[in-house]
């Protein structure tokens, strides 16, 4: 849609995405008829996403087993719905990992933290660490974000990593701490 709004020098704002009727209206004037049509279907698809994300969120409120973990997680800082859903769907049955040490996922598993090369007694941290979960390290880095704007404790933490470490490793070290802070609510 940007493309094509572009194509005719028309710049569509961030928030008229969430009203694909009015952004129709909008639109209407401004473009050529053929690019209206384009632009008709392409809404149409948007409505029909959102149709679609909207029933399941629905389905996934509606399962037992969610509620009660997600319920427990809400009260993490910077944990949202949508975040707490891709925790759980993500890690799946706590049981899989066998002890409540091996549980502490929140570092390694949601890659958080650098991986490591080490061979012939030289030890070498990698930057750009694929190892994990990525998904678990997107939601724990939005949860880290989320956190450091809505929450003083959390902003203080953040700000004291930022001046010595930068604002890339400050956000994966506040993410680290989110994920610590997660795994005890799943082991009990």
């Amino acid at each position: 849609m940007w493309g094509l709004a572009a194509k005719y020098n028309v710049q569509i704002s961030g928030t008229q995405w969430r009203y694909p009727g009015k952004l129709q209206q909008w639109l209407q004037p401004q473009l050529p008829s053929v690019a209206n049509l384009q632009a008709q279907l392409m809404l149409g698809q948007i409505r029909q996403l959102q149709t679609d994300i909207h029933r399941l969120e629905e389905e996934i409120e509606q399962q037992n087993t969610f509620n009660e973990a997600a319920e427990r997680l809400m009260a993490v800082p910077g944990l949202g719905k949508v975040g707490v859903w891709t925790i759980l769907a993500e890690i799946g049955d706590i049981q899989r990992f066998p002890s409540a040490k091996s549980r502490g996922f929140g570092i390694s598993y949601c890659r958080l933290v650098p991986g490591s090369s080490d061979s012939g007694g030289s030890h070498r941290h990698k930057s750009g660490n694929k190892d994990g979960n990525k998904y678990l390290r997107a939601a724990f880095g939005q949860a880290a974000i989320s956190g450091y704007t809505h929450y003083k404790v959390v902003k203080k933490f953040y700000k004291k990593i930022k001046r010595r470490s930068g604002r890339h490793v400050a956000r994966a070290v506040v993410g680290k701490e989110l994920a610590k802070g997660v795994c005890p609510e799943f082991s009990g």
